[in-house]
């Protein structure tokens, strides 16, 4: 038998099967295609399949799939048999390009549905991208509807605390108390590509203490326009500098 016309390199990208239809390449004067078969071995870059087909079938078909999220080069030597035993073999490839993957969110802080969350509280979460060096940006938005994303088609209202953020946080301040609130990040990486969390939710606690100054006031940087003032309290807060002149 002969492989004619040759098989050529295949291509595709990552996460997607690619299939050589070799119906169209077998040419034998003694056998007719009924009593041709093919194989397939791969010769390097095995790591990257997930599984692929060594015995076509009577359509011809020989499938390779990747595993998930790699790329890169698999070489493969088709052999066409016939009805003798008789063989023809040659070699080509299989090729995956890398496409970009969406980024994922997860990991709220104040977990969801907490109870008795300070009224001044650091929403934060975590953010990955299984792409390299990714540039990630988040948007926050808040709301204190009861039934914010429960009822299909529901428009309830809803603040952007955050737009195009780089930072993994946002601080809120001065909260009603025993109040829920509900919150949902999107990131979105460099790319383009963007995923959005669940909605996550928590519940404020009653203030019932003041806050307190945890060490001394520091005065530092003074100078005849301006003056650095640093302290540190034992909750989140917000504060107010009072400068008299004597």
């Amino acid at each position: 038998p002969s492989i004619r016309p040759p098989i050529a390199d295949a291509s595709g990208v990552e996460d997607v099967a690619i299939t050589f239809d070799l119906s169209a390449h077998e040419t034998d004067v003694q056998s007719d295609a009924a009593h041709l078969t093919w194989t397939m071995a791969v010769l390097a870059g095995e790591d990257l399949l997930a599984n692929y087909d060594t015995r076509a079938g009577g359509d011809d078909l020989l499938r390779l799939t990747p595993k998930p999220n790699v790329f890169g080069t698999v070489s493969l030597e088709f052999t066409l048999t016939d009805g003798n035993g008789a063989t023809a073999t040659q070699t080509a490839s299989a090729t995956w390009q890398p496409m970009p993957d969406a980024p994922k969110v997860s990991a709220p802080r104040p977990a969801d549905d907490m109870v008795d969350v300070p009224t001044s509280v650091a929403l934060s979460w975590s953010a990955s991208d299984p792409d390299p060096n990714d540039k990630l940006q988040f948007t926050v938005v808040f709301s204190e509807a009861r039934k914010w994303w429960r009822v299909a088609g529901s428009d309830p209202p809803q603040t952007v605390i955050a737009h195009d953020t780089e930072a993994p946080s946002v601080l809120l301040t001065d909260l009603a108390e025993q109040e829920e609130y509900f919150w949902q990040v999107t990131v979105i990486d460099a790319t383009g590509l963007t995923a959005t969390g669940p909605v996550w939710s928590f519940s404020t606690a009653t203030d019932e203490s003041p806050p307190r100054v945890l060490r001394k006031v520091i005065v530092a940087g003074v100078t005849h326009a301006e003056a650095t003032i640093q302290w540190r309290s034992n909750e989140l807060t917000t504060g107010v500098v009072q400068v008299s002149s004597s």
